[in-house]
């Protein structure tokens, strides 16, 4: 399958890159696996409304990971990160 993702195809663009310096990711899932490398994360909090794509990928990088609950605005309920613990947050 072809991931449809947030960059433009590099062999077909012709102009300049908006963000020349950025790192090209392709999803969400490449982006938060990068994100945990670059960072050194290795506690996350998860919404529990998700697909299962984001805790697979959590658990390929090998990172404790557990749920919380979120409100019907869709906003984060009652939650205590513990220490060195991230949030993961969808707008």
């Amino acid at each position: 399958m072809k991931e449809i993702g947030g960059y433009v195809e590099l062999d077909r663009y012709t102009l300049p890159m908006l963000h020349e310096g950025a790192v090209a990711l392709n999803c969400g899932r490449n982006a938060l696996a990068y994100l945990i490398r670059s960072r050194a994360i290795k506690k996350m909090r998860i919404p529990k409304f998700l697909c299962n794509s984001i805790r697979d990928v959590c658990d390929r990088e090998t990172i404790v990971w557990r749920y919380y609950s979120i409100g019907k605005d869709f906003l984060p309920q009652d939650i205590t990160l513990v220490k060195d613990e991230w949030r993961y947050v969808v707008k």
